[in-house]
């Protein structure tokens, strides 16, 4: 017996073509009207013709038992362009622990679709991402030969030094809408941004209420200067760049007010003794001072070298994107990236206990000395009660060996932003945009 193919039923088999030929690139192999077979092994097929051939028995609709799985170079950007096609998700791209990115999402019909990174393309990401072979070759499985070849394969592709999104239409058009006056547009172009600019000055500046101003500041220049956006990025990384702009000229935060150092958090871990509390909001202080303290290690680093390395550990850029965002060009990002994350390997391993095993720090331990320096209080907790839930589990279920320091910011939830429906529609009320350069 010879197997040829999956086949699943759909509700518009039209409709259904539309979807797997043009929005994921597969090549019909034949067309019978009511089943349609793609090249690579499955078939869709109108559902009320194939109930007929059942004999009438129904067909039920997201049972999700099982998925169709395809292999993509560039996952981050299918998941744009997805995403802004409207398409439901079930997870955006996330990395499996052999570092491998993938992402789950419903097709039109309720079939889960899996787009997973092909390893030849993990292989190639990594060696540019600074690792060496050995440790490719151990996180994804490969065998130095197979990682050689590939490694080989794509660096003698041209790079595209571009943004690696595809174009949002959807962005152009809510932009079009909302310069001319629709305030609903202005409202939905907005919100779907602020999460991203407060997370990532909050990540920059260390402080939740210097996080708050700064965001609202960013999305004012945005909202203000929406009329030079011309769409040849997505909405979000054009806002991103605007952002990157003003928190690297922005005012001393409190945090950095403080003159931290890795010099100064690796005495203090060597000096305190632990000093663990049972009480019994226990959990709820430690996730607190988890958030806090990883924050703080951020602000030791020079402002250049904090937005690299955020972009790459919690927002996930490609260095086309992360050189765009922070104005240096994608070589020179790397060559930062590369630096910066030896750098906060090197402490991170040594002194932070969710970094490595044997490390003398852990949050669990420095919990009541936190509370008699002040650092955290009971009445003021911000990360622990501001946590999205997608990941607030995940700090240390997620952590890959090979890049320890890195996943622990990869690990880390959203935090939502304390009023953020209000603070837009304060920014849409208060200004009107203009053609001019943000």
């Amino acid at each position: 017996m010879k197997y040829v193919c999956a086949l699943i039923t759909v509700d518009d088999v039209a409709r259904a073509r539309r979807f797997y030929e043009g929005t994921l690139g597969q090549v019909v192999e034949s067309d019978f009207g009511e089943n349609v077979a793609f090249k690579g092994g499955f078939a869709i097929h109108q559902k009320d013709h194939f109930q007929g051939l059942l004999d009438g028995r129904e067909i039920g609709s997201k049972a999700n038992d099982a998925e169709l799985y395809f292999e993509h170079d560039d996952v981050n950007g299918l998941a744009g362009r997805l995403a802004a096609d409207g398409v439901e998700f079930l997870h955006g791209p996330r990395e499996q622990p052999w570092r491998q990115l993938v992402t789950r999402f419903y097709d039109p019909d309720g079939h889960i679709v899996e787009v997973g990174e092909r390893l030849e393309h993990v292989a190639y990401r990594l060696s540019d991402e600074g690792l060496n072979l050995d440790d490719i070759c151990r996180v994804t499985y490969l065998s130095r030969p197979a990682a050689l070849r590939a490694i080989a394969e794509y660096s003698s592709r041209p790079r595209v030094d571009a943004v690696s999104y595809p174009l949002a239409d959807s962005d152009r058009e809510l932009a079009a809408r909302a310069l001319a006056g629709d305030a609903s547009a202005a409202e939905e172009l907005l919100l779907g941004v602020q999460s991203r600019v407060f997370n990532l000055a909050l990540r920059y500046l260390g402080n939740p209420e210097d996080a708050r101003d700064a965001c609202q500041d960013i999305c004012l220049k945005a909202w203000k200067g929406l009329g030079s956006f011309r769409g040849d990025a997505l909405f979000s990384t054009w806002v991103l760049a605007i952002a990157a702009n003003h928190l690297k000229t922005v005012k001393k935060s409190r945090m950095e007010s403080m003159g931290v150092s890795f010099e100064a958090y690796e005495a203090e871990a060597g000096a305190v003794p632990a000093s663990p509390y049972a009480g019994p909001d226990e959990g709820l202080l430690t996730d607190e001072l988890k958030h806090s303290c990883s924050l703080g290690m951020l602000q030791c680093l020079g402002r250049t070298d904090r937005l690299v390395y955020v972009l790459y550990a919690f927002f996930r850029v490609s260095s086309a994107d992360g050189g765009l965002i922070c104005g240096l060009g994608p070589a020179a990002y790397r060559q930062r990236l590369s630096r910066t994350r030896k750098t906060m390997a090197s402490f991170m391993t040594g002194v932070y206990g969710l970094a490595s095993e044997g490390a003398a720090c852990r949050c669990r331990d420095r919990v009541g000395h936190a509370l008699r320096q002040g650092r955290i209080g009971r009445e003021r907790l911000f990360f622990s009660t501001h946590a999205e839930a997608r990941a607030a589990a995940a700090l240390t279920e997620s952590m890959e060996r090979l890049d320890a320091a890195s996943a622990v910011f990869r690990g880390g939830p959203d935090f939502r932003h304390p009023d953020g429906p209000a603070d837009v529609r304060r920014i849409i009320a208060g200004a009107a945009p203009a053609i001019v350069d943000a």
